[in-house]
């Protein structure tokens, strides 16, 4: 929701609200034991979509297996990158942010629970006979031009290196992944920087090309990113906050989660993060 939510109002009467708002919802069944938590998704490849009035892709097992820990509801409405991002570091609406990936600023605002690690990837067309192998590489080939999906950070060294390349206009700031991969295949730009994740559940999507379409390999000097849900620390009391991480954790720790993400990605793409 784009305006402050006034001091007072229950999270029922917030959760209404944001339905009337134009906001997707998914219905789940209601739990008596703990206050709905709020997690606001976005479109995300094969892990969130919306298709014909349901969600799809690895969003309903991470909401139930999640319900099914803490013993309460999960809300879950359906709505923009940017208001999600606004929701849970802005107006504090949100409980959770997820997917996301660790930075140190988003550290001093929110707690943590990492799911994944990886390597950034410079990703490529396929069949280049040469590609740059590390950061002082890629900045030094100045006839090649990038895209970066807005909002995007792997870390302090990629925003860097985001800097050094918005000095020197060689790169467009695109509003998703679908756009910079659709520019990368029409020629428009030389690479982007993604996870390997993302690629391959974005290629999934309809008028993007093939995953084999496109090189993925780990840039060097890119430190390794940590992939996973962020808890508020502004949404929820402490007691809360650490019941809500407990259960994140427990799925990492207990393999659900790798249950979970092994059904909706290939062996040879989750050998790249896990």
């Amino acid at each position: 929701m784009d305006a402050d939510t006034a001091d007072g109002v229950s999270r029922r009467n917030l959760l209404a609200a944001l339905g009337a708002c134009g906001a997707l919802q998914v219905s789940v069944p209601t739990h008596a034991a703990c206050e709905p938590i709020r997690m606001p998704v976005s479109p995300a490849g094969a892990l969130a979509q919306w298709r014909e009035g349901r969600f799809t892709g690895l969003l309903p097992d991470l909401q139930a297996a999640l319900e099914k820990r803490l013993g309460c509801q999960v809300s879950v409405p359906f709505v923009p990158r940017a208001r999600q991002a606004k929701m849970f570091f802005e107006t504090h609406e949100a409980d959770v942010l997820w997917p996301a990936i660790r930075h140190p600023k988003r550290d001093k605002v929110a707690r943590f629970s990492p799911f994944v690690r990886g390597a950034v990837q410079l990703v490529t067309l396929t069949g280049l006979d040469e590609r740059p192998q590390d950061l002082a590489a890629l900045i030094s080939r100045s006839d090649w031009r990038g895209a970066l999906v807005r909002g995007y950070s792997f870390g302090l060294a990629f925003d860097d290196l985001a800097q050094t390349l918005e000095r020197e206009r060689r790169v467009t700031q695109v509003r998703d992944v679908s756009t910079a991969l659709r520019m990368l295949s029409a020629g428009r730009v030389q690479f982007t920087l993604l996870t390997v994740l993302t690629v391959y559940g974005e290629t999934l999507e309809a008028g993007v090309e093939p995953f084999r379409r496109f090189d993925l390999r780990a840039l060097a000097g890119l430190p390794n990113y940590e992939a996973g849900a962020y808890v508020s620390r502004q949404s929820l009391p402490l007691d809360a906050q650490d019941r809500l991480l407990s259960a994140l954790n427990a799925l990492v720790d207990d393999g659900d989660m790798l249950r979970l993400l092994r059904r909706h990605y290939p062996a040879h793409i989750l050998a790249r993060v896990l």
